[in-house]
């Protein structure tokens, strides 16, 4: 999957997380952010309680588009 690729490719383990923010301004169904969600976890430390990823994915990852639709499939995922 190309979004796979790309979240990969753009998020390392050479980048501080704090730096790790991605903002995709035409998020459609969020399949990008998910992608990024995915890979953001698996840089993240193992030993990191739910509570506190919860809280670092909510800042470091957020979406907008004018779709309606898209918006609301994003926000079931």
């Amino acid at each position: 999957m190309l979004a796979r690729y790309m979240a990969h490719r753009l998020l390392s383990e050479e980048m501080p997380e704090s730096d790790r923010r991605v903002i995709e301004p035409c998020c459609g169904s969020g399949v990008f952010l998910v992608a990024a969600l995915q890979r953001t976890r698996e840089l993240l430390p193992p030993m990191m309680p739910a509570e506190q990823r919860h809280s670092y994915f909510l800042e470091m990852l957020s979406g907008f588009d004018i779709e309606d639709f898209g918006l609301e499939v994003a926000r079931r995922v």
